[in-house]
């Protein structure tokens, strides 16, 4: 049976709310809480836990333009911890973005099942193993390019990585081209002129 209709998420927050502080994406940041019990109105034997958060100022003041509403199906969950589930999912939301950004995830079409069922672990393997390179050492030699849009920048994003592998890989072929045994320096340069232009192309 379907009750009364409940105000939505925004009228919510319009009313008495607690506030709370979470840890959430990485810093702790206070909110105003408002939550409900509410069904919709296309599945009424399904309860869910409805959370309409506002994100406070460091002074207490409330920022409406950041207003969010969160949904679970456990009902009987804490609006906080709505909030913290919701904040878990941020890096992986970023990878899965990443690796259809940056690796065409999504992209390959496959015409069979096993196809298909490899193709999406295989591209999240090479998104883990670029990861893992650029942790051991592959961070060594990477520092923030200067950009007016971006001056405060101190973390390297995906992009960043695959740019440094994609720097690093010719460079570590090219050693053994480079070994001259001649002693005149010929393949030293030629090495060096082919490594500066792939790079320039990566």
């Amino acid at each position: 049976m379907r009750g009364p209709r409940l105000p939505g998420p925004m009228r919510m927050l319009e009313g008495r709310c607690e506030r709370a502080g979470l840890d959430v994406y990485g810093a702790r940041r206070a909110y105003r809480l408002a939550s409900a019990a509410a069904c919709f109105m296309a599945t009424p034997g399904i309860l869910l836990r409805v959370v309409a958060a506002e994100p406070l100022t460091a002074g207490g003041r409330p920022r409406p333009k950041e207003r969010a509403t969160f949904y679970s199906t456990v009902a009987a969950a804490a609006a906080e911890q709505v909030v913290r589930w919701y904040a878990m999912r941020w890096s992986v939301e970023v990878t899965f973005r990443d690796a259809k950004q940056e690796l065409g995830a999504g992209q390959p079409q496959g015409h069979s099942r096993r196809a298909v069922r490899r193709s999406a672990p295989a591209l999240m393997l090479l998104y883990s193993l670029a990861v893992l390179w650029f942790a051991r050492g592959g961070h060594a030699r990477w520092s923030p390019r200067p950009a007016p849009w971006y001056a405060g920048k101190r973390h390297a994003s995906f992009a960043d990585v695959l740019a440094s592998l994609r720097h690093e890989t010719p460079e570590h072929n090219l050693r053994d081209i480079s070994n001259d045994p001649t002693g005149t320096g010929g393949s030293r340069k030629a090495a060096d002129t082919l490594l500066a232009l792939i790079k320039q192309a990566a």
